[in-house]
């Protein structure tokens, strides 16, 4: 079915002049430009942002810009919203006339959907998903009618998580005559493609993302529409003109500055997604938990309301969904920390089910207090010329790793460190390898010995000391004093040039950049005679001896006689 814009474009909107100001000709802002046309004070207020005292239209232009080159799209087909909850207002406004168009929604999706547009009077038609949350093209079609201008699909689904068949939405794009609005709020956590590439093919879909899950922005309200230059030019007509702050704008172009944090951030929820969800298979009155593509869990119970109250009275926040179509039972969960996903499976399973208080009891005291100090933990970025590398490490860890400096051998050594230590070690590393790997080695060296003392914090009642390992042929020792003086003392040679893609003779180099950055005094020693076992027997051996340096005792002392490091 061949789509045409105009016939969905209600008439006072295509007869709509646009808000103008005299700035719209200037794309960026330039420090010879005399600003006196839009009645803005000439000056912030003392201790404010520099330029809040300016309206937002140059800095709109240059996010746009950004998005335009990452998502490989023009800037004229990105459009931003004050979260997608406007977008998904504006395409409504745009496209529909109050108590004349109709819309579709599946449930059970995301109630926004249907809220705007109760507030727009139109008319929803619901198209219930089947019993695996999948929807049906057929099925669709045959319940739209000539008055329905626009189609929501949630992908990955709210609250059920699952992505949607990309065929079935691709039947709704070549054969409904309005709009296919595709939202994927959750995208980033999904391994299923986005359906940005279809935007060359089909003129009638809109996608829409938002800075506030994966990037973490869900306070600055920045929302996000791609479809054609056509279709954004409609609703920049409706927008208000400033409707994005110069505060959401400048927290959106810092977090795309950020690509680094951005992806441990997102592989470090998809890990704990898929833990959790394990976890909560085995606690009292879960019948089942749905597999997710997306932030959150599906959790189906045979007493939501009860398990629900339980959580609440300790506590602890969730969703209850019975209420929706094809949910009953089910809570909907989102993935917090480790110590908040921790505290909900310790929780959960003390809840005595079937008991006739049992949609009020409480937890004991043994369970709500918080038993363990708060986890040591810090984050670097250090960026130089030659590198741009991101560093996440949490001391009270479980062996985590997520590495990814483009040399595979390293990765390998430094997940020794995480799985052999116990620490959690996350790392994106881009450095000048078409050079050499030197700047690479040293410069995650340097981070991890900054990550290392920042964690530590005053080191009070840590062990401070630890030392040796042995594998196979090999024979690796390490001595390890986290006291802050720096020395290293290196006692290792090799028979050959390179390791994987390693020259020798950067192994040493690491270290004595991770000893300088952590201020500590290290010697290492070893034997044998393959290469490889020899130089993973060292990184082994110092991942057990960190473990043993950076333990915690139960006296809270400092090991030092004169009482401070």
């Amino acid at each position: 079915m061949e789509f045409n814009l105009r016939s969905i474009i209600p008439d006072h909107i295509a007869t709509l002049r646009p808000y103008t100001s005299a700035r719209d000709d200037y794309k960026k802002n330039g420090d010879d430009l005399v600003f006196l046309d839009a009645n803005e004070q000439p000056r912030a207020l003392p201790d404010m942002p520099a330029n809040i005292n300016r309206y937002p239209g140059s800095q709109n232009f240059s996010l746009r810009e950004k998005l335009a080159a990452i998502k490989r799209l023009e800037p004229g087909q990105v459009f931003l919203g004050n979260g997608s909850d406007e977008i998904i207002d504006m395409l409504m406004r745009s496209f529909t006339a109050a108590g004349e168009h109709s819309v579709v929604v599946f449930p059970p999706t995301f109630g926004m959907y249907a809220v705007r547009a109760a507030v727009n009077q139109l008319e929803v038609i619901n198209v219930s998903l089947d019993t695996n949350f999948m929807i049906n093209a057929s099925a669709t079609l045959k319940q739209t009618r000539p008055d329905t201008r626009l189609l929501f699909i949630c992908h990955p689904n709210n609250p059920s998580g699952n992505t949607q068949p990309v065929g079935e939405i691709i039947k709704l794009l070549e054969q409904f005559s309005g709009l296919v609005v595709v939202d994927e709020a959750y995208i980033d956590f999904s391994p299923h493609n986005s359906m940005l590439p279809y935007l060359k093919t089909y003129p009638n879909l809109v996608v829409m993302q938002t800075f506030s899950k994966a990037y973490g922005l869900a306070g600055a309200r920045v929302g996000v529409s791609y479809a054609s230059a056509d279709i954004q030019a409609v609703l920049n007509k409706v927008r208000f003109p400033y409707n994005l702050g110069t505060p959401s704008i400048e927290l959106a172009e810092k977090a795309l500055d950020s690509h680094g944090s951005y992806l441990l951030q997102l592989k470090k929820t998809v890990y704990l997604r898929e833990e959790l969800a394990m976890a909560i298979k085995s606690l009292p009155l879960v019948e089942k938990v749905y597999p997710s593509d997306a932030n959150f869990l599906l959790v189906k119970t045979s007493d939501a309301p009860a398990v629900f109250k339980y959580l609440v009275n300790n506590g602890i926040i969730v969703r209850n969904r019975t209420s929706e179509p094809g949910c009953d039972g089910c809570l909907r969960i989102s993935v917090g920390t480790a110590e908040e996903n921790q505290r909900l499976i310790t929780v959960w399973q003390s809840f005595t089910p079937f008991s006739k208080t049992a949609g009020t009891q409480t937890a004991n005291d043994s369970v709500t207090r918080t038993q363990q100090k708060p986890h040591r933990t810090s984050a670097i970025r250090r960026k130089t010329s030659e590198t741009d590398i991101t560093l996440q490490l949490n001391l009270d860890g479980n062996g985590y790793a997520n590495i990814s400096t483009g040399l595979g051998f390293f990765d390998h050594m430094l997940h020794q460190i995480a799985r052999h230590g116990m620490v959690d070690l996350e790392i994106i590393a881009k450095g000048d390898l078409e050079t050499d790997p030197h700047h690479t080695i040293e410069d995650t060296g340097i981070c991890l010995g900054m990550a290392l003392l920042e964690a530590m914090g005053d080191k009070k009642g840590m062990e401070r000391y630890g030392f040796s390992l042995p594998m196979d042929d090999s024979d690796a020792t390490v001595l390890l004093d986290m006291g802050g003086r720096n020395y290293v003392k290196w006692e290792a040679s090799f028979n050959a040039p390179h390791i994987g893609d390693i020259p020798t003779t950067l192994f040493s180099h690491f270290f004595r950049s991770l000893a300088e950055s952590a201020r500590c005094n290290i010697h290492i020693s070893a034997r044998g005679e393959d290469d490889h076992h020899k130089i993973e027997a060292i990184f082994k051996a110092f991942a057990k001896t960190l473990l043993m340096a950076v333990a915690r005792n139960s006296s809270g002392a400092t090991p030092s006689s004169k009482g401070i490091l």
